[in-house]
């Protein structure tokens, strides 16, 4: 058993890592937009590499920030007809939930793949008037993002079935 929690712990670490510097990038993004606002409207000398600059970064960081609320058990959840339910049903309802998720997870880092892989092996560019590499790097983050996310899936389930033994 220690193995394995060594390895959800580490699980759990990169996600808390992968959030907070996803978190980062959006301080990057206000700064790029900053400038572009400034040099467009007070200089009258747009640039043409913001843009696109910004919709790569926030493509890598919403990528990177799935595992974090993954981890956190943050994402949108209406549960209002689950809270009146019998504490029973409510938990195998949740154990479903986490299951379904990481089994997507899983298929979506499986079909992520080819393409994926394809992009960065041919460090496929925007074919814009920047022809950047964002495609090249984030095409494949989709398919590790969701690889990540379902391993944080499954460290959720083993410690949502730790938790409700305990509370028993």
């Amino acid at each position: 058993m220690k193995i394995i929690e060594i390895f959800f712990n580490f699980i759990d670490t990169i996600s808390k890592y992968l959030g907070n510097f996803a978190s980062t990038f959006y301080i990057f993004i206000v700064f790029f937009t900053s400038y572009e606002v400034l040099m467009r409207y007070v200089f009258n000398n747009p640039t043409n590499w913001v843009f696109e600059t910004c919709i790569y970064l926030s493509g890598a960081a919403i990528c990177m920030a799935g595992p974090y609320v993954t981890h956190q058990q943050a994402h949108i959840s209406i549960t209002t007809i689950l809270d009146q339910l019998p504490k029973k049903l409510k938990n195998a309802i949740q154990i479903f939930n986490i299951i379904f998720a990481c089994i997507v997870c899983f298929v979506l880092c499986y079909a992520c793949l080819p393409w994926g892989w394809a992009a960065l092996l041919n460090w496929e560019t925007s074919g814009t008037g920047l022809d950047s590499p964002g495609p090249g790097i984030v095409k494949p983050m989709i398919g590790a993002a969701a690889f990540v996310m379902g391993m944080q899936f499954l460290v959720n389930l083993y410690k949502h079935i730790i938790n409700t033994k305990s509370i028993k």
